[in-house]
């Protein structure tokens, strides 16, 4: 485990779950760069921010937390589900210490019954696992693929918030981007109404301000 309890007691938590040294280690670089660029534009984008709130934005920065079996997970989870911001998930790994095949989606059930919103990534090198992913309405993303950093960077950008605002409406349409938030506010007066409920309604704005 990567982070300690006490030291998460006031942070948010991306759950990461994979056995593979191999694909975790690529995994972890991503995840930690992109929580360290969010809160880096963030504090620069407040310059008259005194030092001490800096100090508490930086420790209360998204923490990563890793497991390598579904006891690991069910454990972090159970410990910290008022503060997670997402879950990326293997299917195959350790449950009750022998490798399941469906371990994943037997998690993903069990979190989504208490989140039923939670932001989930399923990550699998079994491309038959896609349709089960998307029943359970997660983001799949083929293990195999040579793009599969960048669908992780993508899935973080879009659902927690970590880049560019994009005002968008329900059925996908661009109207704006913000990049920052003076222009963020800017643009709250200029984009239609559905826009802006669409994004309420999916608490896009919280999550973005996180």
């Amino acid at each position: 485990m990567l982070k300690t309890i006490p030291a998460l007691e006031f942070s948010r938590v991306i759950l990461l779950v994979e056995d593979s040294a191999k694909y975790y280690s690529r995994y972890l670089p991503l995840l930690y760069t992109s929580v360290l660029e969010q809160t880096k534009r963030i504090i620069d984008e407040i310059s008259k921010m005194d030092e001490l709130y800096k100090i508490l934005r930086l420790r209360a920065r998204p923490k990563v937390m890793l497991a390598t079996n579904y006891e690991q997970a069910l454990d972090i989870f159970e410990t910290y589900k008022d503060n997670m911001l997402c879950l990326i998930t293997d299917v195959k790994f350790p449950k009750g210490g022998i490798v399941s095949e469906v371990a994943g989606f037997k998690l993903v059930e069990h979190i989504r019954s208490q989140i039923s919103d939670l932001p989930t990534v399923i990550q699998s090198s079994n491309i038959h696992n896609e349709s089960r992913a998307l029943q359970l309405k997660a983001k799949f993303i083929d293990k195999n693929t040579e793009a599969l950093l960048q669908e992780i960077r993508t899935f973080i950008g879009v659902n927690l918030g970590f880049g560019d605002f994009i005002f968008k409406d329900v059925e996908g349409r661009r109207y704006d981007v913000a990049k920052n938030l003076i222009e963020f506010v800017e643009k709250l007066h200029e984009v239609p109404d559905l826009s802006l409920l669409y994004h309420a309604g999916k608490n896009h704005f919280s999550l973005w301000f996180k």
